[in-house]
């Protein structure tokens, strides 16, 4: 019931999906994760309850530190004392609001942690992170050997390399559907030759291996690629390809394995997007079913544009495309240098906030957005400063980021897996819950005692009352107790037997009396002789006389 991730609500008939989960119209309700954005990074409990200091508190009311991790390189600006000279992995505690702002802050608590180095100067590229696995994944583009490599969210000493690479990684993003979990990334290969790779492989591998989709795409479509995101539910990639020798910007796409290829073209005259050399990174949108990704030409901009707008277009009709302002906006745009040069994008669906690194400044700045597409061209935005305590002008320049949002198990207190009433099924039963005798949905729900239905539809002739039913159809179940709520004039814990209380006064047989079943009546009844009818009622079933 409610696919073991929520809880059915018997006073209407909805699920109440837990923290994390929403309907899927092929599973149904609570059956697929409530991803807002492509950056989505997955959920890694069942639904549960959190004992603290003796209390039992809802986990939709705290959450877990949430962390902001940046991969950065180093400028070589001498005589600073927090200079680096390797490109490493830092890690910021991070909240995505607080409490008392009316048009909140993200703030770093700190000067953030060094987590490890990566393996030369200008190693810096894309972050992921797989809530589900427990993983950090980060390309360390090294010019001679480039790899993808991993880190554990639970112990940060655990890094390890995952897969070694021919190509540097220039977009890497995750579908986490609990049915598919993989890793993409694109290689855009020489600049302006047509060499760029779009590859996958399962996030769960023992032994990774680069599955190349170029042939399948084809090679044509792969000049220089570069960001990447996933539609989980379309079930779509998307990528830009920043083709040197041609002044438009492309927004390509195929379905998850290569296939049914398509493309938009995003003119220059529209959104500053001047040349697709400036673009940089892309991110979904899956509330509004939009894509946005940054053009770092002068001045930078965040820019927008719809996918449910028709993307199957000629190269002779992107004037057309591009001339109708109600599908394409700048989101963002450089206000007094605040954007600067662009590199890394994240969408914070959750909290409505893009985040992304600017090379320029050397931070890491943030808009927070509507959620909603505006349908005014040309509408511009002015993002923050920057992040509040981000540790300003230092010499580190950030390249990739992404945030551990904290939708794994509490670091706190005595989390109670399916509230103590069943097992957690864990990644490979896509974090359902498997609940003990009596109980349903995420656990949380007590079943009520049946009893044969005083009313029912007849499902066999001559038969009637032949369902056990909660409550014995003639009461409430109450979820928390366990316990029926009967109507007036029946009682019993299942509610299975007619009572003889008074309709006003709630006495029995008006205090003047005893209460007696059908049976305990005819076992008593007499004929005209004085002596015990030879009949009991009920004991001869579909019997006319007692019936």
């Amino acid at each position: 019931e409610c696919c073991g991730t929520g809880r059915c609500n018997r006073h209407n008939g909805t699920c109440e999906c837990a923290y994390g989960w929403e309907h899927d119209p092929d599973i149904g309700s609570c059956g697929r994760q409530a991803a807002k954005s492509s950056d989505w990074p997955g959920i890694a409990r069942c639904p549960g309850t959190v004992s603290y200091e003796d209390d039992f508190i809802d986990w939709d009311d705290r959450a877990n530190q949430q962390y902001l991790y940046v991969s950065i390189n180093p400028t070589f600006i001498e005589d600073t004392s927090n200079n680096i000279t390797q490109s490493v992995i830092e890690r910021f505690p991070y909240l995505p609001y607080t409490q008392y702002q009316r048009f909140p802050k993200p703030l770093v608590l700190d000067t953030g942690t060094i987590l490890f180095n990566l393996s030369s100067n200008t190693s810096a590229g894309p972050l992921v992170i797989d809530q589900g696995g427990g993983w950090l994944f980060f390309a360390d583009n090294n010019i001679m050997f480039p790899s993808i490599g991993r880190m554990s969210l639970a112990n940060t000493n655990n890094v390890t390399t995952w897969l070694s690479l021919s190509m540097q990684v220039s977009g890497m993003t995750m579908d986490v559907h609990l049915d598919r979990r993989k890793l993409y990334w694109t290689s855009a290969g020489e600049n302006g030759v047509t060499d760029g790779r779009l590859y996958w492989e399962y996030v769960d591998s023992t032994n990774p291996s680069a599955n190349d989709l170029t042939a399948t795409i084809g090679q044509r479509y792969l000049v220089d690629p570069i960001g990447i995101a996933v539609h989980m539910f379309k079930q779509r990639i998307y990528w830009l390809d920043k083709n040197l020798s041609d002044p438009i910007t492309v927004l390509r796409s195929c379905d998850l394995m290569g296939n049914s290829y398509t493309e938009v073209y995003l003119y220059r005259n529209i959104a500053n997007v001047s040349h697709p050399a400036n673009v940089t990174d892309l991110k979904i949108d899956l509330v509004n079913n939009s894509v946005m990704f940054i053009d770092s030409n002068e001045p930078t901009s965040i820019v927008e544009t719809d996918l449910d707008f028709p993307i199957y277009l000629n190269k002779t009709q992107k004037t057309d495309y591009h001339t109708d302002f109600y599908h394409v906006q700048i989101v963002v745009t450089e206000i007094e240098d605040v954007v600067g040069a662009a590199s890394g994008l994240y969408m914070d669906g959750k909290y409505g906030i893009l985040l992304w690194a600017d090379t320029k400044r050397q931070q890491v700045n943030f808009y927070r957005y509507t959620g909603k597409f505006n349908n005014t061209f040309g509408e511009v935005y002015t993002p923050e400063r920057q992040i509040d305590n981000w540790p300003g002008y230092y010499p580190k320049i950030p390249v990739g980021i992404t945030v551990d949002d904290g939708m794994g198990v509490p670091r706190w207190g005595n989390y109670l897996d399916c509230y103590g009433h069943g097992t957690c099924l864990g990644l490979a039963g896509k974090w359902r819950c498997e609940c003990f005798y009596g109980y349903y949905g995420d656990c949380q729900s007590k079943e009520c005692p049946r009893g044969r239905a005083w009313f029912s539809e007849p499902i066999v002739d001559n038969i009637a009352h032949d369902q056990l039913l909660e409550c014995s159809n003639k009461g409430r179940c109450d979820q928390y107790t366990g316990t029926c709520q009967c109507q007036r004039g029946f009682e019993g814990a299942a509610c299975e037997r007619m009572s003889c209380t008074n309709a006003q006064f709630d006495d029995v047989c008006n205090g003047n009396g005893r209460c007696l079943s059908m049976r305990d009546m005819a076992a008593m009844a007499k004929n005209e002789y004085g002596e015990p009818t030879p009949l009991e009622y009920g004991s001869t079933p579909h019997s006319a006389e007692t019936w």
